[in-house]
């Protein structure tokens, strides 16, 4: 049987609101921060705005009932939170929140808004590719917390796919001091983890098994996108 995730345990947050649901959508929404942020930024041509945008629309997520329209069944968090992201950006929230600041009223809740009009082509792939980034910072994150030397971690790091420009086997073995198939053997023990790691963050924010593939798919065909690498 699937085990519940943080995706279907916010569906009983939405029902009953105890706690360790709360804490599961909270842990989501922390999760997706950077690339709700990200979004954003690019959005409004790196605007200094984008970071009060993102802070305030994760509070007003937090408060609002659109959780309860969400189909858990059988949607994934990512495509929730792209819809909900939407709704700021084709109803102009910051000219709304400044409005609302200026009058002392309260800003407009997310659920009063209108609902959107479908993302285009270039607003989905915007986000994914945030979201992709945001699944292997959260892998990388959770590895580097794990590994017991942070030097060895911070040589390793750098034979992992897409990481920067990799030095030669021989010569990144000789700084650590271990010969060349000892530390073969810890690159690719650290390329199974991060493979662990990035299938372990895509479990949180799916409901159903056969999600789990459908979205690693995803990710690995965004992340190697000739046309619109990150």
């Amino acid at each position: 049987m699937f085990p519940p995730t943080p995706w279907t345990l916010i569906a009983a947050a939405t029902l009953n609101g105890d706690s360790a649901s709360r804490q599961a959508l909270e842990k989501m929404c922390a999760i997706y921060r950077p690339a709700v942020f990200d979004f954003l930024s690019r959005k409004l041509s790196g605007s200094p705005e984008a970071e009060d945008l993102t802070q305030e629309f994760f509070v007003h997520l937090l408060e609002s009932r659109l959780w309860q329209r969400a189909d858990h069944e059988k949607g994934r968090f990512r495509n929730f939170l792209l819809g909900a992201v939407m709704r700021v950006v084709s109803n102009d929230w910051r000219q709304r929140s400044a409005q609302k600041r200026g009058s002392g009223a309260n800003a407009t809740s997310l659920e009063d808004l209108p609902e959107p009009a479908a993302p285009s082509v270039d607003d989905t792939l915007l986000f994914d590719r945030a979201w992709a980034q945001a699944m292997l910072d959260a892998a990388l994150i959770r590895i580097e917390s794990e590994w017991t030397d942070p030097e060895e971690f911070a040589v390793l790091q750098r034979f992992l796919p897409g990481g920067e420009e990799t030095p030669a086997y021989a010569q990144a073995a000789e700084s650590m001091h271990c010969s060349l198939g000892a530390f073969k053997s810890k690159v690719l023990r650290l390329r199974q983890r991060y493979r662990e790691c990035i299938e372990s963050e895509i479990v949180r924010t799916v409901s159903r098994p056969e999600d789990v593939a459908a979205e690693l798919a995803h990710l690995q065909r965004v992340l190697m996108d000739p046309e619109h690498p990150l």
